[in-house]
C-alpha cells in the first residue's frame, strides 16, 4: 500500500499493516494418543478440552493439536466421581 503519494510525503512509504489485517490461521496437528499422554506426561501441554472421545489442547509453545481417545480411556473418565 502506498502512503507517501496518498499523504504528500514525497516518499512512498510501504505499510506493513496489511500483513497484521489477515487474521493467521493456525494450523492443528493431529497426533496419536499415546504421543498425547507422553506430551502431557512431561508437562508440554497448556490446555485440553475433551469432546466425547476426541480431545483437543494447545501446547505451551501454542501449537494446536486434536487426538482421539481409545474407547477404554473414555470410558474410564466417565466413571471417575
Amino acid at each position: 500500500m502506498l502512503l507517501g503519494a496518498v499523504h504528500g510525503f514525497g516518499l512512498p512509504l510501504f505499510s506493513p499493516a496489511c500483513c497484521f489485517l489477515v487474521p493467521r490461521r493456525l494450523t492443528q496437528e493431529t497426533l496419536p494418543y499415546s504421543r498425547f499422554i507422553a506430551e502431557l506426561d512431561n508437562g508440554k501441554i497448556e490446555e485440553v478440552t475433551f469432546q466425547g472421545s476426541k480431545v483437543f489442547g494447545r501446547f505451551k509453545d501454542h501449537r494446536v493439536f486434536e487426538t482421539v481417545a481409545p474407547r477404554s480411556e473414555v470410558r474410564a473418565e466417565m466413571r471417575v466421581p
